[in-house]
């Protein structure tokens, strides 16, 4: 009597591009008796691309940013699936007190193939020079697994802060006065530059 027998066959997802294969099931039972189905390469070898810039599409790259700004770090992906998160590894001459808050470890992935994370600036007051931040998106934290690097400098414009004193005769702090009868009042007036 006629029968049916069904063998299922997952296809995985290999991320390379490689081409189409074919798959052959041969029945071991049956000499000679075989089916070929073909594979195609629909999952091709993933591409990555890190903008940072003013915006979240990554439309508008900087190179620096002042100190108190704010800028977007976007990756623009292929063939990697939504919601796949890609770590983020920072490296250069910056430290935490760059920055306000914890800087994102990761970042997701979108339907649309791209993801990204807002990297908030501080104005830290410190007199430093241009610092220059290097951000790599990996695909684990190992550095082995880095995918993309991209480096934006950070303007130092927000200076240490440098205090004169001076006393005056008048609460609006005009004129200068080296001595005060007793009776009078004084008013040490601070300036910052």
């Amino acid at each position: 009597s006629a029968g049916i027998a069904t063998i299922t066959v997952s296809i995985k997802r290999d991320f390379k591009t490689e081409g189409n294969e074919v798959l052959k099931c041969y029945l071991t039972a049956f000499p000679g008796t075989y089916d070929s189905v073909v594979i195609n390469d629909t999952s091709k070898t993933p591409t990555y691309k890190l903008v940072l810039g003013a915006n979240t599409s990554g439309s508008i790259p900087l190179t620096s940013i002042d100190e108190g700004s704010s800028f977007y770090a976007t990756v623009i992906t292929t063939d990697v699936d939504p919601n796949t998160k890609l770590n983020l590894l920072y490296t250069g001459q910056t430290n935490s007190t760059d920055f306000t808050g914890t800087l994102p470890s990761t970042v997701t992935i979108g339907s649309d193939g791209i993801g990204y994370v807002a990297i908030p600036v501080s104005n830290d007051y410190l007199t430093e020079g241009v610092e220059t931040l290097t951000i790599s998106v990996s695909t684990s934290t190992n550095t082995a697994d880095i995918k993309v690097t991209s480096s934006i400098n950070i303007n130092d414009t927000s200076k240490t802060k440098v205090y004169s004193s001076r006393w005056s005769s008048s609460s609006t702090g005009s004129g200068t006065i080296s001595s005060v009868n007793e009776g009078d009042t004084a008013y040490l007036v601070i300036t910052t530059e």
